[in-house]
């Protein structure tokens, strides 16, 4: 039984009364105000159908599905040639197949992510360290140095993008970010700390282990525009790292990956036990994800 609120008392109404006004304002051409404290919206059984703006089910364009991927418009001219998720394949086929599948209308990088044998939730079992490839990955990175005031000089005469001091590292505390590479001299530390929350999830903070913490400002800056770079791997116990662009050489990819491998391997943690290499994937920015043997991954790592 409903009911209904007048001069504050509550009276019964009968069931049959709220369908008969609604068939009255239907008549009407009109609904009851849905606001009002005695009547009800219009059932929706009984409301007009609303014209809708999807096409039918019959006018909607297929989606091609591979497995449980629905593949985007730009595979789907290309979708039987797409290669197989869980089907592994050389280095020399990924590559092949990497550069194949670049579709997008910018050059794209290819990208290696690597699987570790790794506890990332251990601290001594993080994977950071740097690398120096034999060819271009075609970035230009810039390049900052923060340091005391008697030393600015000798820093911009690194040829260093932005050189500053207190300035520089009140400006990356309002979140002006500019550089890619960031190396300060010993006697800042202290100051460059209080920015380390900012600079450590974007893998910025200087270290003395990966050379960014150091005097010799020129040997830094010259040893990161010689293709060096730092990785780490990620919580998950995955590292992700670019070896190149899809207009690179396949011989200058394969050499470029190997010489991430090796350091890899060779900044293994020493706690780690198993195998380092479970699983390779190569890709490009836009392109499908292309397995790896991880057998042939761990031999060229050596």
């Amino acid at each position: 039984m409903v009911k209904i609120s007048v001069f504050r008392r509550t009276l019964p109404l009968p069931h049959f009364i709220l369908p008969l006004l609604a068939l009255i304002s239907l008549a009407l051409g009109r609904r009851l105000d849905s606001h009002s404290s005695a009547f009800a919206p219009l059932p929706s059984a009984l409301a007009p159908p609303r014209p809708s703006s999807r096409p039918s089910l019959t006018e909607r364009p297929a989606v091609l599905v591979r497995g449980n991927e629905k593949l985007s418009k730009r595979w789907r001219d290309v979708s039987d040639d797409l290669p197989d998720k869980e089907e592994e394949h050389s280095v020399a086929e990924g590559i092949e197949l990497a550069k194949k599948f670049a579709k997008a209308k910018f050059t794209e990088t290819v990208e290696i992510h690597l699987n570790l044998g790794i506890d990332p939730k251990r601290s001594d079992q993080t994977v950071r360290a740097q690398v120096t490839f034999p060819h271009s990955l075609g970035k230009t990175r810039r390049i900052a140095i923060i340091t005391s005031p008697g030393k600015e000089e000798l820093a911009t005469a690194t040829g260093a993008d932005e050189v500053g001091g207190e300035e520089m590292i009140a400006s990356i505390q309002e979140g002006q970010i500019n550089f890619d590479i960031l190396i300060c001299s010993p006697d800042v530390m202290a100051k460059v700390g209080r920015i380390g929350k900012i600079l450590g999830p974007k893998g910025l903070m200087p270290t003395a282990k990966m050379g960014t913490v150091t005097d010799d400002f020129d040997e830094a800056v010259q040893r990161f525009r010689r293709e060096t770079y730092q990785y780490r791997a990620d919580k998950t116990g995955v590292l992700h790292m670019g070896i190149g662009k899809v207009t690179s050489g396949a011989k200058e990819l394969r050499e470029n990956l190997a010489a991430l491998l090796v350091s890899v391997k060779n900044n293994r943690p020493a706690s780690a036990s198993g195998k380092l290499f479970r699983k390779a994937t190569l890709s490009t920015t836009m392109g499908p994800a292309i397995r790896l043997d991880p057998n042939e991954i761990s031999a060229i790592a050596g």
